[in-house]
């Protein structure tokens, strides 16, 4: 089934190195 639990949001936006 589908998650329910949404990834925490990093504060800098998109993935950056």
């Amino acid at each position: 089934m589908p998650r329910t639990r949404a990834r925490r949001r990093s504060p800098r936006g998109p993935c950056r190195r």
